[in-house]
């Protein structure tokens, strides 16, 4: 069965792996984090530098679900926030307790051990970079150090003019006292932007020490051992789309299949693009409770009660047509497009489904209030 495990509690990393019917989270998601055995070694899984390297807890999302107008189930935003998120058994199989294609949500906390070291670093450059009319130790900024090295260059290759004014600029009191300031502002501001990059996660390194850094980095692209753990672990590596991925991946997959904007106007499609799908209400997608799953009918429920429930009707369905489109695309002798739909299947859904996934859509859509406002405003338009 495949889910999907949010990554560097980042929305837009929501990445698909195989969990088999014995899996645990002891036994395989925990496994993943392992920097000594696991993708962690290889992979920078933490939000920041600031989080401890392992997550403390893990979760499953339990929000509905935002589903496409091909009938896939995405991820909302809020997926991961307090209400909708359910804490997993450590030892029981996930198979139990999850749903094919939710999402496991892992929680981390700040690490005071990492948070102290740079900030060490960082007061202690900030330190060395005191204005010289204020500080006890004038003159050893980095700037200064590395002008040192460059005088002995210049010494060595009998460059005196080089030689002279970087002797003349390390001096203490080269500058004047209002440039000293606005020097030191000036690295004030360097360091905010430096804090602000990686407090969000923006700039994301492996670690606060370069070298460890480099040799990770390094790891990652040579190492053959980390093709072999990530199969061992079921990574596929394939990420989820958030809400506007898809619009945007929908978006150019009409346009590709009807050859521009001009066809998919002239087949009345372009409008499905703009603003498809919708989010789910209590009780639907994710909510279903997994006891019911053998005895659930989405189909059926969608045609009486317009309210969408999980099934295995419903993966059934998905499963045949996916397997459809890959059976024309065989056909074709396409591989190109074979891998392809698999790929848009694992981020997307589906894009092109039978009509049985489209009219339950259509059936939801009847009393969903997105689409009821939408009429109401046609109506008085209208009127």
């Amino acid at each position: 069965m495949e889910v999907y495990l949010r990554v560097n509690d980042d929305i837009e990393r929501d990445t698909a792996i195989v969990i088999e019917k014995d899996d645990t989270i002891n036994n395989k998601i925990k496994t993943i984090f392992e920097m000594e055995s696991g993708l962690a070694k290889y992979i920078n899984l933490k939000p920041t530098i600031f989080n401890t390297e392992k997550p403390v807890a893990y979760y499953k999302s339990i929000h509905p679900g935002y589903m496409t107008d091909h009938g896939a189930l995405l991820f909302d935003y809020h997926a991961d926030e307090e209400p909708y998120i359910e804490k997993l058994d450590y030892d029981k199989p996930l198979f139990e307790q999850l749903w094919p294609g939710q999402l496991i949500v892992p929680k981390w906390v700040r690490s005071r051990k990492n948070t102290i070291i740079y900030w060490i670093v960082i007061l202690f450059w900030l330190y060395t970079d005191l204005p010289d009319h204020i500080s006890p130790t004038p003159g050893i900024c980095l700037t200064n150090q590395i002008s040192r090295v460059v005088i002995m260059a210049s010494e060595f290759l009998e460059i005196p003019d080089i030689t002279n004014k970087l002797r003349a600029e390390i001096q203490p009191g080269f500058t004047s006292v209002p440039v000293q300031y606005a020097l030191f502002c000036l690295h004030l501001l360097k360091i905010a932007i430096l804090t602000f990059f990686l407090e969000t996660g923006f700039v994301n390194p492996y670690s606060i020490n370069p070298i460890k850094n480099w040799m990770v980095l390094n790891s990652a692209a040579t190492s053959p051992q980390l093709k072999e753990v990530a199969k061992k672990l079921g990574w596929i590596g394939t990420r989820r789309s958030t809400k506007a991925g898809y619009e945007s991946g929908l978006y150019n997959f009409i346009l590709a299949k009807h050859g521009g904007q001009v066809g998919a106007f002239r087949a009345g499609v372009l409008t499905s693009a703009i603003n498809p799908g919708f989010v789910l209400e209590r009780g639907e997608g994710f909510q279903t409770p997994l006891k019911d799953r053998s005895k659930n009918s989405t189909f059926e429920t969608m045609k009486e009660k317009r309210k969408f429930i999980l099934g295995d009707d419903y993966y059934q369905a998905l499963e045949d047509n996916l397997k459809h489109n890959l059976a024309v695309a065989r056909k074709e002798n396409n591989s190109g497009k074979y891998s392809e739909e698999i790929r848009r299947f694992r981020k997307y859904g589906l894009f092109e489904v039978d009509d049985r996934l489209t009219e339950m859509v259509a059936l939801r859509k009847e009393v969903h209030p997105k689409y009821a406002k939408k009429d109401e405003d046609e109506e008085k338009k209208k009127k």
